[in-house]
C-alpha cells in the first residue's frame, strides 16, 4: 500500500501553529523603528569578483532570497511568514538550501529535483516536505530515498527520467552562492543582494518580515 505524506500529529502541529500566531503577523506592521545596520541586518561585502562570473547563469537579482534547510524549524516559520508578507507585498523570491553539514547535501538536491517533475500532478508542497523533514528526515537521507519518497506520494504516477548531472551541478552552484554572501546559519534572508538578514539579528519570525519590510522599502525610495 502507498503510504501518504506525513503530516505532523496534533500535539506537534498544534505546537507549531501556536508559534506561528505568536511570531508571525499575517502582513507587515507599520513602523517607525528605524532598523540599524550591524545591529539588525548587515550590508553585504561579497567575497569576490570571481564568484559572481561563476554564477552567471543564476537567476537575476531577487528582492528577497531565503537560505534555508528543510530541518529547520525556524526556516519553516520563517517561509510561512514571508509566504503571509509576499500576498499583500508583491516581491520576487529565490529559495536557495544551505549545505552546511554533509547530512544537509541531500535535502538540497530536492529543490532541483521538483524543477524536473512540473508535469505530474499534486506534487509535494514545501510545507509538505518542511513537515517529513521534521518529524523524520531519514525518509529524506539520500539521493534514492528521496526519489522513493516523492513515488510513494505521487499515485498512479511514473517518475519521469531524471537528469542526476543537473541536479549535482546546481547543488553546488547553491554552495557557490552561499559562499558568496558567506552565509554560515539558517535561516538568512539577502535582500536585493545588498543586505543580509539572520535568525539571530531578527529574533523573531515576525520582525525579521519588518526589517526585510524595512529595506525593501529603502531600495525603493
Amino acid at each position: 500500500m502507498k503510504t501518504k505524506i506525513m503530516t505532523l500529529n496534533s500535539f506537534v502541529l498544534t505546537r507549531l501553529w501556536l508559534i506561528l500566531l505568536i511570531s508571525l503577523p499575517l502582513k507587515a506592521e507599520q513602523t517607525d523603528q528605524a532598523f540599524i545596520s550591524g545591529v539588525d541586518y548587515e550590508l553585504i561585502v561579497k567575497s569576490g569578483p570571481q564568484n559572481k562570473v561563476q554564477l552567471a547563469e543564476l537567476e537575476s537579482i531577487s528582492n528577497i532570497e531565503i537560505f534555508y534547510w528543510y530541518g529547520c524549524e525556524s526556516c519553516y516559520q520563517v517561509e510561512a511568514a514571508i509566504a503571509e508578507y509576499l500576498q499583500q507585498n508583491p516581491a520576487l523570491m529565490r529559495r536557495t538550501p544551505l549545505v552546511m553539514r554533509t547530512a544537509w547535501r541531500q535535502q538540497a538536491y530536492i529543490q532541483p529535483l521538483m524543477a524536473q517533475l512540473t508535469e505530474l500532478q499534486n506534487l509535494p508542497t514545501v510545507v509538505q516536505i518542511y513537515q517529513q523533514c521534521l518529524i523524520d528526515c531519514n525518509r529524506l537521507k539520500d539521493f534514492d530515498a528521496i526519489l522513493d519518497w516523492f513515488s510513494e506520494n505521487l499515485p498512479e504516477q511514473r517518475l519521469p527520467l531524471i537528469d542526476k548531472e543537473v541536479i549535482w551541478q546546481t547543488e553546488k552552484n547553491y554552495q557557490k552562492r552561499a559562499d558568496l554572501f558567506s552565509i554560515s546559519q539558517v535561516p538568512t534572508i539577502i535582500i536585493n543582494e545588498t543586505y543580509k538578514i539572520d535568525a539571530n539579528r531578527a529574533q523573531t519570525a515576525r520582525r525579521l518580515v519588518e526589517i526585510i519590510d524595512f529595506l525593501i522599502a529603502r531600495e525603493r525610495n
